[in-house]
């Protein structure tokens, strides 16, 4: 984000500091026009699986990829609510907020897109059907996550989170 700008909705402190950018972004350049940024939110949901702590991933029929739970921030609503109401649209799950995981950064197009995630945990079972947008969920380890994600950044951001989470449990 060129010149600390912010996107409706942004925090005042500069999410650049706390960003995972894409290893490939240090090409990008500064454009001559201006620069829309999203804003966006989403869950990294954990939970104690029969294999130890597993995380949900989500397939998006649309983009073909496999990804972290996450969609934009609508008007008059808080990064924090937003990541509640996308985890539970894409995954059929309620959650409780655990803690704030951190930023994840890309460009799409001529779009840069901050995303804020928070570590959850689920509550009850899970309503998921599986419609136009998700197809499909899946409980993997964070191992497997990292290696079944799409997306540099949320694979870096899982791998922190477990490494953060195994040296506070140690």
């Amino acid at each position: 984000m060129a010149g600390g700008g912010r996107g409706i909705g942004a925090p005042a402190t500069q999410p650049e500091r706390n960003c995972r950018i894409r290893k490939d972004s240090g090409d990008m350049k500064v454009p001559d026009h201006p620069v829309r940024i999203v804003a966006a939110a989403g869950g990294l949901i954990w939970r104690q699986g029969s294999r130890g702590r597993e995380l949900i991933v989500i397939y998006r029929r649309r983009h073909q990829d496999w990804t972290l739970p996450k969609g934009k921030v609508q008007p008059g609503e808080s990064w924090r609510q937003c990541a509640i109401r996308e985890v539970r649209e894409e995954t059929g799950y309620d959650v409780e907020v655990e803690s704030h995981a951190g930023w994840v950064c890309y460009e799409t197009g001529e779009i840069t897109k901050v995303v804020r995630f928070w570590n959850m945990r689920p509550i009850g079972e899970s309503q998921f059907q599986s419609s136009e947008e998700v197809m499909s969920v899946q409980w993997l380890t964070p191992q497997e996550a990292v290696k079944r994600l799409d997306h540099e950044g949320e694979r870096l951001l899982v791998s922190e989170e477990h490494m953060k989470h195994a040296a506070d449990n140690s």
